[in-house]
């Protein structure tokens, strides 16, 4: 069986035609992807900018005319629109990046929009490659509601603390005002119980020396009548000398008030000598002993700093 082979021509013929086949299906598959690729570029959010290292710019997203009149065609007339306050940190992140192949930067800053008002944005800069040649990029975002919204909580923050520091200095001055309270009603209580010791009790042991019994049991009525009267301040002293007794608690307030131990003996009806041996056992107690102090400035102190 023989093969027929076709002849020269029209081998060359169907050649041609298979390779304007597959010329005219590369054609189409390259439009293909540049119109996907475009079309993409166009549905990017963000502001982008392609430019080169002398700030042409080649390459700029319908984005740009959310910001510009009209496309810019120079990254100097982008830069002019930054605030001043601002201008020195993009050029500096611009120059990183453009000395740093590798570098990827972000900046944040104000920038003055087509209709005339400041907006927050943030700028990613890096350097792409096309066709061995080395390009700018620039991706922008505007950030002005994140900025508000930080702005805002920033504000919130401050006036919380304000608020804050304000109840405290206000709970402060009513705990200074709650202690001056104390601390007068506790020099009206310690002025009483003083008034009382040096002024009625004196009086009471005289009459209760020159009375009958009948009178005797009443003046007794009132002293202990006075005692209860006195007793919660003596309460409050306890606390801070709870180691001592009653009686003990008693003349340490009589020393307190300026008393003479001639005239604590005279108004407790107890000889000089049990005065004397009740100042040593609250001297003792206090750890007092063996130590050159007053007992009555010792006592003052104590009385003074609880």
């Amino acid at each position: 069986m023989k093969l027929k082979i076709k002849n020269r021509t029209d081998l060359k013929t169907s050649h041609n035609r298979i390779k304007t086949t597959i010329t005219k299906k590369d054609a189409l598959n390259k439009d293909f992807k540049t119109a996907f690729l475009k079309e993409i570029f166009d549905k990017i959010q963000e502001l982008i900018i392609i430019s080169d290292y002398k700030g042409e710019i080649i390459l700029c997203n319908p984005v740009c005319n959310r910001f510009f009149l009209r496309p810019p065609n120079n990254l100097k007339r982008k830069l002019k629109l930054i605030h001043p306050t601002d201008r020195k940190k993009v050029f500096k992140t611009i120059k990183t990046v453009i000395q740093v192949p590798q570098a990827i930067s972000y900046v944040q800053y104000q920038f003055l929009d087509k209709d005339g008002h400041y907006l927050y944005l943030e700028t990613m800069a890096r350097n792409i490659s096309l066709r061995g040649e080395y390009y700018l990029l620039l991706s922008t975002r505007d950030i002005s509601h994140h900025k508000q919204t930080e702005r805002e909580l920033l504000i919130s923050n401050k006036k919380n603390i304000e608020k804050e520091k304000a109840l405290e200095e206000k709970n402060t001055a009513l705990k200074e005002i709650v202690e001056q309270i104390d601390k007068e009603k506790e020099q009206v209580e310690i002025q009483l119980y003083s008034n009382i010791n040096k002024l009625i009790h004196p009086v009471l042991q005289t009459l209760y020396e020159k009375a009958g019994e009948t009178d005797k049991l009443l003046i007794n009525f009132i002293n202990n009548c006075l005692d209860n009267i006195t007793s919660p301040f003596i309460n409050s002293f306890e606390k801070k000398f709870s180691a001592l007794t009653p009686r003990e608690i008693k003349i340490s307030k009589m020393i307190i008030n300026g008393f003479s131990s001639k005239d604590i003996a005279s108004t407790l009806a107890v000889s000089l000598l049990t005065v004397h041996k009740f100042r040593q056992q609250i001297r003792k107690k206090l750890g007092l002993n063996n130590k050159k102090v007053n007992l009555a400035s010792y006592l003052k102190s104590l009385e003074t700093n609880k």
